[in-house]
């Protein structure tokens, strides 16, 4: 409300300021004498009223700015700061008094040119507090990014060029024997390729699918040997001992250090209140002060509330024992109850001594809650230390039993937590008893914070300990089901694959089975941890449900090994079939193994007579070799009749022998004028990583943080480049120069967006501004057409317009010209950003405005149904191009809200435009054919309107009628050349559709020719 307040103030000031001028003006000209002495006088006393507005304006701007800074409105008060500057730096105030003394002393010129300035301060202050920019500011502020896009494109390109440096260096210091091992490694990763992609079409999909689903079945048969493992330890296990869980130790740990935090808190609480009693008792408060510190108290009695609110429903869900371990719930409400009262008391006091009073009574508060949350974490601390310890017992018996390795980890853990806990506990009973405890307590929470994360860790070790057989089974059910089904789905009418795929779904219904019984005895297991008037009977339970678990078990197995005998029976057959058509294909997989091995074997000679670096070689010969063990591999495979799988191993020996190409490149050492080359672009490369640092203090971090981060990185990638020049290490250069560009491109994306930005908010507030103008002119024109159809009713049947009627029709004919001035240069500003239909409306309304000037403002002016037939137009043609307008402002707004577009998206965009990178448009094409359709159908209808009405009258059909139907066919004729104008411009090719057009507009061409001829 007070932005709109002060909106109004302003908007009140630009009126009278704009209002002034205008009617001294027309005073100055049509009065006499005294009433221009009269008519300034008046101005210049509105004039001082102004200037003490404008003084007061900056008065409220000032306490709003105060208050919205201690409410923390941190927008509010950057725009009233902003304001507030440019009320002092503008002079709008010495404006005000040169007009109103340039008044006084009939200074017309003087004080026109001061109000003019004045408006001009006034509107910008009115766009700072709207938080709206100028059109020339957002264009200067998209200048400046785009100079700033320009550098960094030059910078971007000279980065690229350097890198291209270095790997041509790179390029020049290879040695012969080197170039010949990389052009060997080339042809066996082509060759290996093809035969990968020829085995690979060779070999059947159904096969491939088999292969890979008997592995599977392998996979689960060993997995099934686990679960028999899991279920006999679950049968041999005893009942449950009575030691608590290691997630409730870890749980009932986390609450103890909030509890201990909590007391450290409210022990940090209560000394800030006892030092602010002891300020306030020797220089007291004022009234704010104090309404401050009891608005503090109540939220601190807020928080306190709802912390035991919190406490008091968490232990409505817990068992009785762990209520009684949380008593602090009373003590959060006694506190809070304690600092509500001192709040009160605290807004009554007013001399020093009761302020001091009430905050030490508060402080005293705190302390209390804080022994009171301490003595509960101690409490806490001990009890699970007590629990931690039994749990360390128990791992201690378990170790004999499993894996002695993990459980004395898992034990040492638990040891280490007691002791930490049982730390935690003396420090904070030591706390209480110190006046000043702020070391025990942070010693405290330290030990309690350890504690915590050794229990974690056991916790940990113990859930990747512990698979339960019911997870197991399920996890088993979920492969088998999906197995079954690939293999139903490929299969085809293969009658093993089908037996296969059956025997699987059976292993995953028993494997289910299993994992319902394996989830009972779970559960057996336990209620055995709470009290039970027959334990036995339980553990009873549970063995059967394990015994029932195992039978299910078996028979998963034997569902399993049936699937995995038809699997092997199935690909036996196909792979005997393979084998007779892959003799070929081995032949030629054993000469390229023969070839990588030789090539092996002169790598390593190279390397022995310093051909290769040791860095080379140490980097690439491993990649050879595992290469040479993938083509074994695939031998292997298409030995055995699997092509498919040969062909997987050939695609994995080509990518090792390609990263041994690469290896080799990226290891190969400078020649010595390489390296001389290499010291050179060194120099080059740390002046464009100063260049870059450069263009990064040039970006203002408030405007485009994320740009100038990205550039920084960019500085700094490019002078580690530059350092790894310095080393003669070109391969860590190129890789530096590598991010440095890629910082650099995104330093670029992140720069078009804020200029993208930029000039969608020009468009937008161009939008907006012309809209204005617009309206003024239709608010004109009603004005104009209002008044004009006033007079003709005045006149009524008079032929000859009397002498009083000349001059008020006189006066709405220059009024007409000046709405034409305006016109056009709304059309000048629309023609600029490229528009073609909007502006030919303005241009046209422009040019009837001219024509009513010409018949209205002229010594025996006219006044008829021609002149109020344009009127008419002139108002429809506006208020359609308003409607027009605000369309469009409003769906600038739609797309500012929608999520930002993907680069897909806007590349998609860009080829839709004529050259794929031009500038968005301020009307859009769409827009801009809407009006041209509107302006068509509009014109079409008045000239078959006035072609039947020409019929009807016959002979009485006037000159006026006929001027105005050879208006319309004219206007009809430029819009059929605007529509082939605009497709021109847009790169459509309408030739055909612009004769058709021509065609069409032929007979109501001729037929407005033929009624101007009748008409003359």
């Amino acid at each position: 409300m007070n932005m709109l307040r002060w909106c109004a103030s302003i908007c009140l000031a630009l009126g009278l300021a704009a209002l002034s001028p205008a009617a001294l003006k027309g005073q100055s000209t049509n009065k006499a004498e005294d009433p221009k002495q009269e008519a300034r006088r008046r101005w210049a006393e509105e004039q001082q009223e102004l200037i003490r507005r404008a003084e007061r304006l900056g008065r409220l701007m000032q306490r709003l700015q105060d208050r919205y800074a201690a409410e923390g409105r941190d927008n509010y008060v950057r725009l009233l700061e902003q304001g507030r500057k440019h009320l002092k730096n503008s002079g709008l105030l010495q404006r005000l008094t040169t007009a109103k003394t340039a008044l006084q002393g009939a200074q017309t010129n003087k004080a026109l040119d001061a109000q003019r300035k004045a408006v001009g301060d006034v509107e910008k202050l009115l766009q700072i507090l709207l938080d709206r920019r100028s059109v020339e500011d957002l264009e200067s502020e998209a200048k400046r990014v785009k100079e700033q896009l320009r550098k960094l494109a030059e910078l971007s390109s000279e980065q690229r060029k350097l890198r291209q440096r270095v790997e041509k260096l790179r390029q020049q210091s290879e040695k012969a024997p080197e170039r010949r091992i990389r052009q060997q490694i080339q042809h066996l990763v082509q060759e290996q390729r093809q035969l990968a992609q020829e085995n690979a079409e060779r070999g059947k999909a159904l096969q491939d699918r088999l292969e890979r689903s008997l592995k599977a079945v392998e996979q689960l048969k060993q997995q099934d040997g686990e679960l028999a493992q899991l279920l006999q330890q679950e049968q041999e296990r005893k009942p449950t001992s009575k030691a608590p869980s290691l997630e409730r130790l870890v749980e009932n740990a986390r609450k103890a250090l909030q509890q201990q935090q909590g007391a450290g808190q409210s022990r940090s609480i209560a000394e800030e209140f006892a030092k602010a009693a002891e300020s306030r008792s020797r220089s007291g408060a004022t009234r704010e002060e104090r309404e401050s510190m009891a608005k503090s108290l109540e939220r601190l009695a807020k928080e306190l509330e709802g912390q035991a609110q919190n406490r008091q429903e968490q232990a409505a869900a817990a068992s009785p024992a762990e209520q009684e371990q949380d008593p602090s719930s009373k003590a959060l409400k006694e506190a809070a109850e304690n600092l509500r009262q001192r709040a009160t008391g605290m807004q009554k006091a007013s001399e020093a001594k009761a302020v001091a009073e009430e905050l030490n009574n508060a402080a005293a508060a705190m302390r209390r809650l804080s022994e009171q949350q301490s003595r509960d974490a101690e409490t806490r601390h001990r009890q699970n230390r007590e629990a931690t310890q039994q749990a360390a017992e128990q791992a201690a018996q378990e170790a004999s039993q499993q894996d002695p390795k993990e459980q004395k980890q898992r034990q040492e853990h638990l040891k280490q937590a007691a002791k930490s806990m049982e730390d935690a506990a003396e420090r904070l009973a030591a706390s209480r008893q110190q006046k000043n405890p702020r070391r025990s307590l942070v010693r405290a929470e330290a030990a309690a914070q350890k504690a915590l994360r050794e229990l974690m860790s056991a916790a940990q070790e113990e859930r990747a300990r512990q698979t339960r057989p019911s997870t197991q089974a399920r996890r088993m059910s979920d492969r088998a089901q999906e197995l079954s089904r690939q293999i139903e789905d490929e299969a085809g009418s293969n009658q093993r694959a089908e037996n296969a795929a059956k025997q699987l779904a059976k292993a995953s219904e028993e494997l289910r089975a299993a994992e319902e019984a394996a989830r009972q005895a779970e559960r057996q297991a336990g209620q055995q941890q709470a009290p039970q008037e027959n334990p036995l009977q339980g553990e009873a339970q549970r063995q059967q449900e394990l015994a029932k678990a195992e039978r299910r078990r078996q028979s998963a197995r034997q569902a399993l090994d049936q699937a995995s005998e038809e699997l092997k029976q199935e690909l036996q057959q196909m792979r005997a079939q393979a084998q007779t058509a892959t003799p070929e294909a081995q032949a030629k997989q054993q000469k390229l193994q023969e070839q990588a091995e030789q090539l092996e074997q002169e790598m390593k000679q190279a390397a022995r007579q310093g051909e290769l670096s040791p860095e080379q070689q140490a980097s690439a010969q491993p990649r050879v070799a595992e290469a040479l063990q993938a083509m074994q591999r695939a031998q292997e495979q298409l030995q055995q009749g699997s092509p498919r799988s040969a062909a997987r191993e050939q695609s994995r020996a080509a990518e090792q022998l390609e990263q041994a190409q690469r290896a080799l490149e990226q290891n190969r050492p400078l020649g010595e004028e390489q390296r001389q080359q290499l010291q050179q672009l060194e120099q080059q490369q740390q002046e464009l990583a100063r260049q870059i640092l450069e263009l990064a203090r040039r970006i203002d971090p408030k405007k485009n943080a994320e740009a100038k981060e990205d550039l920084k990185e960019a500085a700094r990638r490019a002078r580690r480049a530059g350092q790894r020049m310095q080393q003669q290490d070109p391969q860590g250069a190129q890789e530096a120069q590598q991010q440095a560009q890629q910082k650099l491109d995104e330093a670029r994306k992140k720069l078009k967006k804020e200029e993208d930005r930029y000039l969608s908010l020009r468009q937008e507030e161009l939008l907006f501004k012309i809209a204005e103008e617009v309206l003024a002119l239709l608010d004109k024109q009603k004005q104009i057409s209002s008044k004009s159809l006033e007079l003709v009713s005045e006149l009524g049947e008079k032929t000859r317009i009397p002498r009083r009627m000349r001059g008020p029709i006189q006066e709405l004919g220059r009024q007409q010209g000046e709405m034409a001035e305006r016109a056009e240069f709304l059309a000048e500003a629309l023609a600029k950003e490229g528009t073609l239909i909007f502006t030919y409306v303005l241009e046209s309304i422009a040019l009837d405005c001219k024509e009513l000037r010409r018949l209205m403002a002229t010594r025996r002016p006219k006044l008829d149904r021609y002149v109020l037939g344009i009127q008419e137009e002139i108002g429809e043609r506006l208020q359609s191009l308003l409607d027009a307008l605000r369309r469009e402002m409003q769906k600038k707004r739609e797309e500012q809200k929608k999520p930002e577009q993907k680069p897909e998206d806007e590349k998609q965009q860009q080829e839709n435009s004529n050259q794929g990178e031009r500038a968005k448009r301020l009307v859009p094409d769409s827009a801009e054919l809407k009006m041209l359709k509107a302006l068509e159908i509009e014109v079409r209808t008045r000239i078959e309107g006035f072609l039947r009405l020409r019929e009807r009258l016959g002979s009485a059909f006037g000159a006026s009628e006929a001027a105005t139907l050879n208006r319309l066919s004219l206007r009809h004729a430029r819009l059929s050349e605007l529509f082939a104008e605009f497709l021109k411009t847009r790169g459509i090719a309408g030739q055909g559709g612009e004769e058709g057009q021509k065609d069409q507009d032929k007979q109501p061409e001729d037929a407005g020719k033929k009624n101007e001829e009748e008409g003359k």
